[in-house]
Parts: structure tokens; C-alpha cells; sequence
């Protein structure tokens, strides 16, 4: 019998306003994450001011099966508050996974109007599964 090598990987995208985040996993459509709406802005006309929610952070639990190298890539939408516009976003972070280890990946924005994901301590993943309103959404496997 073989014995097949398992690792986990916690996918958090941090508190973020008006985004669709898809995420793929080694150039496969993975899963999507959308946080519980905290705040709903209602544009007052006439206003042209769209729109706006604020989601709290969400959670994806990933089993990961095969040892080695893993690439996690983010393709983002962020829809502007002010004129409507989409403007696309991706970062992607490659890990080498190790069997019975575990990783957290935080996707936040970054201050030049881009997102990032970056690997985080296990500490600093578990005060944001602490954070009011955080969603821990449907586990997937590869």
C-alpha cells in the first residue's frame, strides 16, 4: 500500500470591501470566498456613488493530498466604490508542501491598490478565526 502525504492549508481572505476572490490551486479553478456582509453602504442619489458592502474575513480549510510544490493563485475583482469600474487583481504564492504540516495564507490588500497573499504564523491566523463575524466556509480537497 502507498501512503498518501496530506498537508493543510487555511486560505484566509482578510476584511475587504466590494471583491470577488477566486482561487486556484497549481492552474486549477479551486474555490471561490466571499466573507458575511458586515456593512451596506445604499449610494443616495443622485449621488454617483455605487453601492458599497464590507465583508468580514472568510476561512477555506484545504487538504492538500501530494508533497511538493503548490501554487495558490488569486484572481480578484474589485469593483470601484466611486464610478462602478471593475479592476481585475492576482497575486499567486508558491508553497512546498510537507506532509502533516499546515500553512495560512492571508489574501489582504496591499497599500498600491493590489492584493497579496502572504504566509502567516499560526498565532496570527488564529486571532483572525477569533474575529467576530469571520466565516469559515465549505473545506476542499485536491
Amino acid at each position: 500500500t502507498i501512503a498518501s502525504a496530506q498537508s493543510t492549508v487555511y486560505v484566509i481572505l482578510d476584511e475587504v470591501a466590494n471583491t470577488e476572490c477566486q482561487v486556484n490551486i497549481n492552474g486549477k479553478e479551486g474555490f471561490t470566498m466571499q466573507g458575511n456582509t458586515k456593512k451596506t453602504y445604499k449610494a443616495i442619489p443622485p449621488h454617483t456613488m455605487h453601492d458599497t458592502f464590507v465583508n468580514h474575513p472568510c476561512v477555506t480549510k484545504c487538504t492538500m493530498n501530494e508533497e511538493g510544490k503548490s501554487i495558490f493563485a488569486i484572481d480578484m475583482k474589485f469593483r470601484n466604490a466611486v464610478n462602478g469600474d471593475i479592476y481585475p487583481y492576482a497575486a499567486e504564492k508558491q508553497l512546498n508542501l510537507v506532509d502533516g504540516a499546515t500553512y495560512y495564507l492571508k489574501i489582504s490588500p496591499k497599500i498600491s491598490n493590489d492584493f497579496a497573499i502572504e504566509e502567516i504564523s499560526q498565532k496570527e491566523a488564529e486571532k483572525i478565526f477569533k474575529k467576530k463575524g469571520v466565516k469559515f466556509l465549505a473545506e476542499y480537497t485536491e
